[in-house]
């Protein structure tokens, strides 16, 4: 057996368990992703409770007003409209991967909250106006009562959608963990395979050398018996013996250094050897395994195996030890031997018991292997994946924290900005510039953080996309409208040709939306004035293919590469000045691949380019 397949095997089990080290790494991974999903459920029940809570608070200082006529109840009023609309607001940002729950706060929550907050305000508007006994009869009606039912009915139902969903991703998650240990399972049988054929490669090498040497032996002693017949032949003739024996010293010489060849093969063996009677005292030992535990050979041969072996490992030695003489072999056992020194040293021992003709153990033949690097490494291997589980903990933990504390002093800058609007008619030319390049900016650090966002739910695989049926001639069509302002600010035609009457697919429609906006916005931001921008749906008999063409400055070869990777920059640059963050492309990829579809493109320089979106028109 050659060394190079005996190599090979490690390296296969080596790479064995990488990949079940890479295994429980997903594995962490997902059952962090549960935890996000129990914690995102919670702020969503947390959120509606808190909602209820502000309408109940501003129905009791509406009562408190009408009933003691003192106004220091209309601050908690206010505060109470003013909270209910900020957790509103925090429910809908909670739900945006939800389509049916937007579809439930859109269509219904938020119209009998609108509709709540007027019976309350009618009430003070009556009190005020009309005294409190008007203002009693209206309290009295029945019609805030209903209201508000039908408003807990429907929060009610929001949170039962939550908890549902919550389900259904625990047992996705349940099944994800069974196929992971499965896999697992199954890394850690290969090994254990692996192992066993390389040990059976040393055995057949070692095998191989002990018949070398019993070879030697037989034609040593056919020589010698030769030698004596030869020796009583040529007893009469003196220069006949001298030769002959000229010629026994020779052969004896070579015998000699074939014998010394095999024992430097056992003593100076890349692993350890030793041999063990039936009591376990050391009988042979080789130089490989004594210069590991730093004993002479004299200082060994006759100890105890036992007592070289560490705390641990004795107990789990005395257990097997009298199995292994009646059963006749160990493998892949893993000890620990101290040193003279006293220091450890992890071994992995295989090994073979001999008998006599009678069936009585004779000795054991021991192939030890030293662990130390491999054990090492493993170490080595845990800390960096640790290390990188930090690592990308901390990375999220910071783009939530940036995009949090961003976002607050960009909001108090547009309301700041917003009220100069309204006092700007006698703003000088100048004033209205600054005004314009103060929204200007803050639509830009809104889109950056709005993708960076985008890419860190992606990275922590939350852009799941919520597939149902959908009608993509009117869903492209709506996208297509909502940038002809846009369009027309630069004289671009945006046009929506070459599509089907109707066509429905199984999608998700805000992540096609999604993608949509971010071809569209591209194309027109690199289109020069008087040039088309046009989007196209066609159909196959099983997918469905969305162009958006554009007649910009198109892409260089060299360039594609880098086309869809975070951060990228190519050398076209917007043609009026627009931003450009360089995730857009990385973020459409990643959502088109959420919708089990595919993205390419095509392009010339100087005449345009085309970003192909290709979709099923089924659910796979």
């Amino acid at each position: 057996m050659k060394v190079s397949r005996i190599n090979t095997l490690v390296l296969a089990s080596i790479g064995l368990t990488l990949a079940t080290l890479v295994l429980t790494y997903f594995d962490i991974r997902e059952n962090k992703k549960a935890n996000g999903w129990i914690t995102h459920t919670y702020q969503v029940i947390n959120e509606s409770s808190k909602l209820l809570n502000m309408v109940n608070d501003a129905e009791s200082s509406m009562r408190g007003y009408v009933i003691t006529t003192d106004t220091a109840y209309l601050h908690p009023y206010r505060m109470a409209k003013k909270m209910q609309q900020e957790h509103f607001d925090r429910l809908k940002e909670l739900t945006l991967d939800n389509p049916q729950q937007q579809e439930l706060l859109n269509s219904q929550i938020s119209h009998l909250l609108e509709f709540r907050m007027k019976l309350l305000d009618n009430r003070i508007i009556t009190f005020e106006r009309s005294g409190q006994d008007s203002a009693f009869i209206l309290i009295k009606t029945n019609e805030g009562k209903k209201v508000m039912d039908s408003l807990q009915f429907h929060m009610k139902l929001l949170e039962d959608r939550e908890n549902i969903l919550l389900a259904k991703r625990k047992q996705a998650l349940k099944k994800f963990y069974s196929t992971v240990d499965a896999t697992r399972y199954a890394s850690l049988v290969f090994i254990a395979t692996i192992s066993i054929l390389a040990l059976i490669s040393l055995l057949k090498k070692n095998k191989l050398n002990n018949e070398l040497v019993d070879r030697l032996k037989k034609l040593n002693k056919e020589l010698e018996e030769r030698v004596s017949q030869r020796t009583a032949e040529l007893q009469n003739s003196l220069e006949e013996i001298r030769s002959f024996y000229d010629a026994l010293q020779i052969q004896n010489t070579k015998t000699g250094d074939a014998l010394n060849e095999v024992s430097d093969l056992y003593n100076y063996s890349p692993c350890g050897y030793h041999s063990l009677s039936a009591d376990g005292a050391i009988v042979r030992i080789n130089e490989t395994e004594l210069n590991w535990l730093g004993y002479q050979r004299e200082e060994l041969i006759g100890k105890k195996f036992i007592e070289i072996l560490s705390a641990s490992s004795r107990a789990i030695w005395q257990k097997i030890f009298d199995e292994y003489r009646k059963k006749g072999n160990a493998y892949n056992l893993e000890f620990e031997l101290v040193k003279k020194d006293g220091s450890i040293i992890p071994i992995l021992l295989n090994s073979l018991a001999l008998y006599d003709d009678n069936g009585d153990f004779v000795m054991s033949r021991s192939t030890l292997f030293d662990l130390t690097k491999r054990k090492k490494m493993e170490q080595q291997l845990q800390a960096l994946n640790q290390n990188l589980i930090k690592v990308n903990e901390e990375k999220n933990n910071f783009l939530g924290i940036a995009s949090h504390d961003l976002k607050n002093p960009l909001h108090s800058i547009l309301g700041i900005a917003s009220l100069l609007k309204l006092d700007s008619a006698n703003f000088t030319k100048n004033q209205h510039e600054y005004l314009t390049m103060i929204f200007d900016s803050i639509n830009k650090m809104n889109e950056l953080i709005d993708q960076l966002l985008d890419v860190s739910r992606i990275e922590q695989g939350k852009a799941i996309a919520q597939k149902k049926e959908e009608e993509l001639v009117s869903l492209v069509s709506k996208t297509v409208d909502s940038f002809q302002i846009q369009a027309a600010s630069k004289n671009i035609q945006l046009l929506f040709d070459d599509h089907p009457s109707s066509l429905s697919a199984f999608t998700d429609s805000t992540v096609l939306n999604q993608i949509l906006e971010n071809l569209v916005s591209n194309a027109l931001k690199f289109s020069s004035q008087n040039k088309k921008v046009t989007i196209h749906l066609r159909a196959t008999h099983d997918r469905a293919i969305i162009d958006v063409s554009d007649e910009g400055p198109g892409i260089k070869p060299e360039e594609f590469p880098k086309l869809f990777g975070k951060f990228q920059r190519l050398s076209a640059k917007p043609t009026a000045g627009e931003n450009s963050t360089g995730l857009g492309l990385s973020i459409v990829k990643e959502l088109v691949q959420a919708l089990d579809g595919k993205i390419s493109c095509q392009s010339r320089v100087g005449v345009g380019t085309t970003f192909t979106v290709n979709l099923p028109l089924q659910e796979k």
